[in-house]
């Protein structure tokens, strides 16, 4: 009986050592798999085909890692045992860059095998025509831009970066290199551009000039008015209405004439006629008073 019990310890010794060996054999291998595509990403940085030549790589690495995490006793053991979690941590960070680098993209619809084959066939045009690639080969250019533009509207700019990076040497190559980027120049425009340009300053001091010379010419008007007319004389000698005076200050009628002509002249002879009828006025009233005041003589009796 203790033999068996003895065995039995033995045996869960061995199943547990067993299982920390395996473990550590899981850590291993996925330690490996990332150096490996540490390295794979380092070498495949220029020019840029991580997503190509590091594609098996980065699978194995995945796969160890899936497998030490679905493993209980090892999820136990290297998983949220201190602040820092060191395998996942380097596992996120690794992981990162694949996914930095929109390399599923490549793979989806057969999208990098579609743009190989059109860059193939614009890089064999080149070669062909190293003497004239301007021409020879602008319908291979335009069919390989039109397929990465297309995808780059479908994906909202998340393109695979391998397609990215041979698209923007492509484009160099294009414009720089062989000098092929044509880029016509619009006169109409420019012409239209500057003759606003040129006319807005001109329209500017014209408009205010003219607006300066009206304000003078309304300021102009209003200090020629007399102010010593009134509303009433002025009114009444347009009509050529004449106040009531007496018949013997009444002027000619050819003075009256000129009178009602000349509204200044006008308002000038109405207060002289009316000083006149106020001094007549005072001299009737002096010469009634002194005929009351006159003593009576007085009557004789027989």
């Amino acid at each position: 009986m203790i033999k068996f019990k003895f065995f039995i310890i033995i045996g869960i010794l061995c199943i547990a050592q067993s299982k920390a060996d395996q473990c550590k054999k899981i850590l291993r291998e996925l330690a490996n798999a990332e150096g490996l595509f540490s390295h794979c990403v380092t070498t495949h940085s220029v020019p840029v085909t991580i997503c190509v030549g590091c594609k098996e790589a980065f699978k194995l690495m995945d796969e160890n890692y899936t497998a030490l995490k679905d493993t209980a006793n090892c999820s136990a053991e290297y998983f949220d045992k201190d602040r820092v979690n060191l395998v996942a941590a380097t596992e996120e960070s690794l992981n990162k860059l694949w996914t930095k680098a929109y390399c599923d993209d490549c793979y989806v619809n057969d999208n990098l095998e579609t743009f190989n084959n059109l860059s193939s066939a614009f890089e064999g045009c080149i070669g062909i025509h190293k003497d004239s690639p301007c021409d020879s080969c602008l319908l291979e250019y335009k069919n390989l831009n039109s397929f990465y533009l297309e995808m780059d509207d479908h994906n909202n700019g998340q393109v695979c970066f391998d397609i990215q990076d041979s698209m923007n040497r492509t484009r160099q190559l294009w414009s720089k290199t062989y000098k092929c980027c044509r880029r016509e120049f619009k006169m109409t425009l420019y012409l239209v551009t500057l003759s606003i340009v040129c006319c807005l300053p001109i329209l500017f001091y014209s408009g205010t000039y003219f607006f300066t010379k009206w304000q003078e010419r309304e300021h102009g008007m209003l200090s020629n008015e007399d102010p010593r007319i009134t509303p009433s004389s002025s009114s009444n000698s347009r009509v050529g209405i004449t106040p009531n005076i007496p018949n013997d200050s009444v002027p000619s009628t050819s003075s009256s004439a000129v009178v009602n002509s000349n509204p200044v002249v006008t308002a000038v002879s109405n207060n002289t006629n009316s000083r006149r009828n106020f001094k007549k006025l005072q001299e009737s009233d002096d010469s009634g008073q002194s005929s009351d005041d006159e003593v009576l003589p007085k009557p004789k009796y027989g």
